[in-house]
């Protein structure tokens, strides 16, 4: 059974992040996971234990990954439509401003590496 699952995120100038999900504990028949985007010199951006699955699913790192992934993209949205229009975002981001901003500056390698996670045959 895989432990975590671990994904470096790239860019056009070096590494940008690693990406990691691991599971947490089986809490009222959910799967939490742990997750973590570590930078290229060693600083956390962020790190949460509140993914979970459905409800009676099997342990699924590559989807919770797909989720993370999904979730950063949701908040590098938010961050393009609200920030940079020089508008407050009206119900906040899923992380913080920090995270939205850095999703927002890697929107096409985030887009890449969930396209690549879920493509048949993986």
């Amino acid at each position: 059974m895989i432990t975590a699952l671990t994904i470096d995120l790239g860019s056009s100038t070096g590494p940008a992040a690693t990406l990691s999900v691991a599971w947490n504990r089986c809490t009222d028949g959910r799967h939490q996971y742990r997750y973590w985007v570590l930078l290229p010199d060693g600083d956390y951006l962020c790190r949460g234990r509140d993914l979970r699955s459905g409800v009676s699913g099997p342990v699924d790192h590559v989807q919770m990954m797909g989720t993370l992934l999904a979730f950063l993209e949701a908040d590098a949205e938010k961050y393009r439509v609200y920030e940079m229009g020089n508008q407050q975002t009206p119900d906040g981001y899923l992380f913080d401003t920090r995270v939205a901003e850095w999703a927002y500056g890697l929107s096409d390698e985030l887009a890449m590496a969930r396209e690549e996670l879920e493509a048949p045959g993986r």
